[in-house]
């Protein structure tokens, strides 16, 4: 109801609308689409996101062509999702490769005929994100430590676990600051408040051992944040959120045998310098310590080849990608 009412989500400022398709009273698709407009460009452009259907081309047809129509008289030209309105920075895309089991900590699970519907209507692949399979107990781990130990003398930097569960705004202007330098592509970023909101939504698993940040002096150079997965606590509520089944998943995820790394940036001219391998190795210590049996590294733009490269070399294994779609109006 929140992200329907646009509570603590207003997607700067943008107006949304959800749709939803019916077959016989029976509802067969639905869509949440916006507009946002490009921080360099000034161009508006279309997003949706909350996509769900049956495997029913003709409900996908009936959602879209009305969210198209709606975004073309905001003056959007082109269409690309799905993102979630709610948790942007933990969610996003389809599931396009790796359905077994269950999905991890906020990350999209759909059925594998979603990417056909939506090539079907028209949309084109925009960009995948991988998942990595991190084993915790790496063999790699000594040999890491080592190189990540030198690159902080040589390069001049360090890396600090973020303090508790209290962020403070400026901490949260410090993590916004590194993410919005780091994005090549959108110069916007999140803000401060954006960066409470996130650790807000997670607080019942939040860790602080598995969150770092990277200084070089008192600038903030890079970020990696991780958090328990508390997919399998969820799954056993059967659905049902009562203050006692909260507060049960909140004292069992301090056990969980997974985490999720959804967040790592490192500011443009510490690129190449290690800055990332020393945050995951000081996470990856902290997560064994903790009794972490495995991380997933998500999302990782197909294109990042910094984080790719350092997923490998601590032994990750892509094992599932998301994908986004563009389409002309």
């Amino acid at each position: 109801m929140a992200a329907l009412l646009r509570r603590d989500n207003d997607h700067n400022g943008s107006i949304q609308r959800f749709f939803v398709a019916y077959k016989d009273e029976k509802p067969i698709a639905r869509v949440m689409a916006g507009t946002d407009k490009q921080p360099l460009t000034g161009e508006t452009f279309g997003w949706f996101g909350m996509f769900d259907t049956f495997n029913d081309i003709d409900g996908v047809r009936a959602v879209m062509d009305a969210a198209a129509a709606f975004l073309r008289e905001r003056g959007a030209t082109r269409i690309a999702g799905p993102f979630s309105p709610d948790n942007p920075m933990l969610n996003i895309g389809v599931l396009a490769e790796g359905f077994a089991g269950a999905p991890v900590l906020y990350n999209p699970y759909n059925k594998a005929y979603y990417v056909s519907l939506l090539e079907d209507y028209g949309f084109k692949k925009e960009k995948d994100y991988l998942a990595f399979d991190i084993p915790a107990e790496t063999p790699q781990l000594d040999h890491v430590v080592s190189l990540a130990q030198r690159a902080q003398q040589r390069f001049g930097f360090r890396v600090e676990e973020i303090p508790g569960r209290s962020i403070t705004l400026r901490l949260a202007r410090d993590i916004a600051q590194v993410m919005t330098e780091a994005d090549d592509d959108d110069q916007s970023g999140p803000t401060a408040q954006d960066i409470l909101h996130l650790f807000d939504s997670v607080r019942p698993v939040l860790r602080h051992e598995l969150c770092v940040m990277a200084y070089a002096g008192s600038r903030p150079i890079g970020v990696m944040l991780a958090f328990p997965d508390n997919t399998p606590y969820l799954q056993a509520l059967g659905g049902r959120e009562t203050l006692l089944s909260l507060l049960r998943v909140a004292l069992r995820g301090k056990n969980a045998q997974c985490v999720r790394c959804p967040i790592q940036h490192v500011v443009p001219e510490y690129h190449n310098k290690a800055v990332n391998l020393a945050m995951i190795v000081r996470a990856l210590q902290n997560a064994q310590n903790m009794g972490v049996q495995r991380i997933e590294g998500s999302v990782v733009a197909e294109d990042n080849a910094a984080s790719i490269n350092n997923s490998l070399l601590i032994g990750g294994k892509v094992y599932r990608k998301y994908r986004t779609f563009s389409l002309a109006l």
